[in-house]
């Protein structure tokens, strides 16, 4: 498995370092390892073939060839790095205060929170898209989950312009803005390859 660090956590790392909070980086780093490591471990549990990792800003983006499993099974695969978060962060509620802590818990919190965003390609977009996939409808799977996302998208945007918030917010910002028009650029291959899993899905439950 290849392992890449997306542009988008070189840059924000280089925010942390160019205003002197070196360990914070590292912390929040580390957050965002257990974070990935909680959808590896699953992935694999369910003997899901993983071709590369990539760490970004809001966590990796872990490129996999979905085999014919079960949507509740993908919907443990797309939560585990929520879960790992949470589970981290509700420990963290039982140990002394610190400045370590707090810190460390409010990583955990903010990834909690933005990876339930049902923005592409964060998990709940994820999760989203298994949930559409009841429809047996690609072109509407499509159609729904990319307004949602560019809607929460836009109101991300009056937020980070309104509330005036950092450098940091932007760069979360672009990167999903550029996410989202690459998927939207894809559509036709996106669209393709879910009709393909559907209909290899059909023919297994006939047993054809």
């Amino acid at each position: 498995m290849k392992i890449r660090i997306h542009y988008s956590l070189a840059l924000f790392g280089f925010v942390f370092l160019f205003t002197g909070f070196f360990r914070e980086f590292l912390l929040f780093f580390l957050v965002i390892f257990a974070h990935e490591l909680g959808h590896f471990l699953v992935a694999r549990l369910f003997k899901q073939r993983i071709e590369h990792l990539t760490f970004t800003v809001l966590g990796g983006i872990l490129k996999m060839e979905m085999t014919e499993i079960s949507r509740f099974k993908q919907l443990l695969i797309y939560s585990a790095g929520i879960f790992v978060n949470l589970l981290l962060f509700l420990i963290l509620k039982t140990l002394p205060d610190s400045q370590f802590k707090k810190l460390f818990a409010n990583y955990n919190l903010l990834l909690i929170c933005f990876n339930l965003l049902p923005i592409h390609p964060l998990d709940g977009f994820q999760i989203f898209q298994v949930l559409l996939s009841f429809f047996n409808s690609p072109y509407r799977e499509f159609r729904i989950s990319s307004l949602v996302s560019y809607l929460v998208l836009g109101a991300f945007f009056l937020l980070v312009f309104f509330a005036r918030l950092g450098l940091g917010a932007w760069i979360i910002l672009v990167f999903l803005l550029y996410q989202n028009i690459n998927y939207s650029v894809n559509k036709n291959n996106i669209i393709l390859k879910k009709i393909i899993n559907n209909y290899r899905r059909h023919v297994k439950q006939e047993g054809l």
